[in-house]
């Protein structure tokens, strides 16, 4: 339910706008300031005591701007627990989509900056979520890996220990097992398309010279 408070009728003419009406939401996340302009802003409650806003203040240049900053950071926040909810984002991902949406870099910060500081948004968190779904997922190798975490703007000193405790030698072999039975059958007999898929891929010349290349020529001979 909405509740309204509005202005009583005034004779006084200002040059500015002025508030008429305050309007608070359902569910009490925000209220709507609504202007003798016809022009309204979204903020959070507490910004009505930060701004001591009540009917009929005049609205000057310098507060219709902190009303504008205050709106946009509200809108901010409500994309970043919108993109959050579909799944786990970085800050570098969530600043790229909310800069896409035209949201100023003050608001992007200081959005983002809320969401870490309750540890909704976290970089560590993330990047293990996604290098254990890719593990699941996909035979990749650590380089791409690492390349993809870097290219999503995380640290490379959580990427690297991430990769550490996420990533272990058990899983790596497996994945390269995986990935080299995959490019066998795809290479239709090419050593060298074989090899540039498994680079790809993120595997190192010398895991690929150890053990795929063996299985790569096995597989061939047992087709003659």
């Amino acid at each position: 339910m909405v509740s309204v408070v509005h202005a009583e009728n005034s004779s006084s003419q200002n040059v500015n706008p002025h508030i008429t009406a305050l309007k608070e939401g359902a569910s009490g996340e925000y209220v709507q300031v609504l202007l003798s302009d016809s022009s309204s802003f979204f903020v959070p409650p507490y910004t009505l005591v930060e701004l001591h806003l009540r009917i009929e203040v005049e609205v000057d240049s310098i507060l219709h701007e902190q009303l504008s900053a205050a709106d946009e950071l509200l809108a901010a926040k409500y994309k970043v627990a919108e993109l959050l909810s579909r799944r786990e984002h970085s800050r570098f991902e969530l600043s790229n989509k909310l800069q896409k949406r035209q949201f100023s870099n003050d608001a992007i910060s200081k959005a983002l900056d809320t969401f870490q500081n309750s540890n909704l948004l976290d970089d560590r968190r993330f990047a293990e979520i996604w290098v254990r779904n890719r593990i699941r997922r996909k035979s990749e190798g650590p380089t791409k890996l690492r390349a993809a975490l870097k290219q999503k703007g995380v640290a490379e000193e959580v990427i690297e220990d991430v990769l550490s405790r996420e990533y272990s030698a058990e899983a790596r072999q497996q994945a390269l097992e995986q990935a080299t039975e995959k490019s066998i059958k795809k290479s239709q007999g090419d050593r060298d398309k074989f090899i540039r898929m498994l680079l790809y891929r993120g595997f190192s010349w010398k895991q690929i010279n150890n053990y795929s290349i063996s299985k790569f020529f096995q597989y061939y001979d047992e087709l003659r």
